[in-house]
């Protein structure tokens, strides 16, 4: 009996299948009433003759073929069959036959390798077999199917063509491998394959470039999601790889649909155009992101962080490039699972789904050129060693690109020198707590203050030309003194700039609804137990917009 047990490859290859009548495919009750058949009917039949009756623990087709005949000619075939409904069993028995002879025959594979972890091309060179872990399709991969050997990054490519030796095993680390280049790569037993290197490409590499531009090509595993190890490969993709190396490629110019869109541009000036900040607090600002790689947003409702956040990405990437900024929000109820990798539930059980910033860093990570930002909305809304977990260490700035383990996979996980973090916090909620020390060291932190007073706020204003507007301005700058003196509140509590930035023509309607709808709802908050600060103020607010 061999050790592989294909019950999940068998509903994987199911869902793929389409009916025989062009229907579509096949649904979820229906796939798992065929393998539930598959796995449990053999047993209840009058037959002494079949040994192994769960019979997914078969992987051969001529086995399951005999088998098959001793099923079918047993006396209560026909009733076993009934009782399953929709003749579930012997519907069963024909899927898993075409399953086996499709999954016996040889399949193509990508194994992909990481040149700041280990030395791809070095190994390939002088190599005849090489070890390679699997850490995907472990179940499908096996002895006999064909192997692009991968070197990772934005001029990567297939450096070596291989077969491979042998199933997915269990194998000890090699620690004198010469071609290892960080500690924790492979540092504790793993699954892996032993390649045959029958092709040397490192001095022709099938360039990711010539794949991503062929209509063929562009859509592979390895190029649509390079944050894995090992990726499958058609039959059509690998008759494009084999003419590329065999020199009689003709090219099938990928559809305009797909290219990268052209960014609009995004500099330092439009930033400081567009924030209230001046140049000096900018570069300031620059410089914690790059050095630390983690910085921190602070500052009271409506000073603008969540605007400028995204603004300085792009102004460090120089264009407005959001396939490379992601944004998302903590809460207390946000978990590792949710942003790191779990278990969610599916129509047949729970699966392992990866997380935002798992998928973000193994973008970023094949993209080491250029830089990734990860923007953290209400970062201390959220718990974050119970978040982060064992990646709170590697988030650090001198710890990135280190790896380890992770807690759901069998795989060892870096984050990569390329992303950075850009958290906000309010500091107005009464709510949170703050982020404790342990964590602080990781993060710069940057205090947003209200911008009345800057240049651009002003130029601003004096566009506006509304009198009303600049008397509710400076009542708010006056009460913005009176808060930051309050005990029970602080420079933390101050009403930000954000408030009054609009787009719209200010007229009395757009400043009563300022003042009634968000300005004094937020001072009942603040003197909920001083109601003569609360009447006094309000009165001032009300006051500044009455002709």
């Amino acid at each position: 009996m061999s050790e592989t047990y294909l019950k999940s490859a068998f509903q994987d290859w199911m869902r793929k299948q389409k009916k025989s009548k062009g229907e579509g495919p096949f649904k979820a009750n229906t796939i798992n009433a065929y393998t539930h058949a598959l796995k449990n009917s053999t047993s209840k039949l009058n037959n002494n003759e079949i040994t192994q009756t769960d019979l997914f623990n078969i992987t051969s087709p001529s086995e399951f073929e005999e088998v098959y005949k001793i099923i079918t000619s047993s006396p209560n075939f026909k009733d076993i069959d009934k009782l399953n409904g929709n003749h579930a069993y012997s519907k069963g028995l024909e899927y898993y036959s075409k399953f086996l002879k499709e999954y016996a025959e040889p399949s193509c594979w990508i194994f992909q390798g990481n040149p700041k972890y280990y030395n791809v091309v070095k190994a390939v060179k002088d190599l005849e077999t090489i070890t390679w872990a699997v850490n995907q399709y472990p179940k499908q991969i096996k002895k006999g199917d064909k192997a692009y050997i991968w070197l990772s990054g934005s001029g990567g490519g297939i450096v070596a063509v291989g077969s491979i030796l042998c199933d997915p095993k269990t194998v000890e680390p090699d620690k004198d491998d010469p071609y290892i280049l960080s500690e924790d790569l492979n540092n504790k037993p793993y699954l892996a394959v032993e390649i045959k290197i029958q092709r040397k490409l490192t001095e022709s590499i099938v360039e990711r470039a010539t794949l991503k531009n062929d209509e063929r090509t562009k859509k592979m595993e390895i190029i649509t999601y390079p944050g894995a190890t090992n990726f499958r490969v058609t039959k059509e993709q690998d008759e494009v790889i084999e003419s590329i190396v065999n020199g009689t490629y003709e090219p099938v110019v990928s559809t305009l649909d797909d290219e990268e869109p052209l960014y609009e541009s995004y500099s330092s000036e439009d930033f400081l155009s567009e924030v209230y900040m001046n140049e000096e607090q900018y570069h300031t600002l620059q410089s914690l992101v790059l050095k630390k790689k983690n910085l921190i947003l602070l500052g009271a409702p409506g000073v603008g962080k969540t605007f400028a956040a995204e603004r300085l990405a792009y102004s460090m990437m120089g264009k407005k490039d959001k396939s490379r900024v992601i944004m998302v929000q903590f809460h207390q109820s946000y978990s590792y699972e949710d942003f790191i990798m779990g278990y969610r539930p599916t129509e047949t059980g729970f699966s392992l789904s990866d997380g935002p910033f798992y998928q973000f860093c193994k973008t970023a990570e094949h993209d080491d050129e250029r830089p990734y930002f990860f923007i953290i909305d209400e970062i201390n809304r959220g718990n974050l060693s119970k978040i982060f977990g064992e990646l709170l260490m590697l988030i650090e700035h001198d710890k990135r690109g280190k790896e380890l383990r992770l807690l759901y996979s069998n795989e060892q996980f870096s984050v990569p020198k390329n992303v950075y973090i850009i958290g906000m916090m309010n500091t107005a909620d009464r709510s949170l707590a703050m982020i404790d020390y342990a964590l602080r060291r990781r993060f710069a932190f940057f205090e947003f203050k209200p911008a009345f007073e800057s240049d651009g706020f002003k130029a601003y204003q004096e566009d506006k030309k509304n009198e009303k507007f600049d008397r509710l301005v400076d009542t708010v700058v006056s009460m913005n003194n009176i808060i930051t003196e309050d005990p029970s509140l602080g420079s933390g509590f101050q009403i930000g700039h954000s408030y009054f930035s609009t787009n719209q023509m200010i007229d009395n309607e757009w400043l009563s609804e300022l003042v009634e709808y968000e300005l004094i709802p937020l001072l009942s908050e603040y003197w909920f137990d001083e109601p003569s600060n609360f009447d006094h103020w309000s009165g001032k607010l009300r006051g500044a917009i009455r002709d």
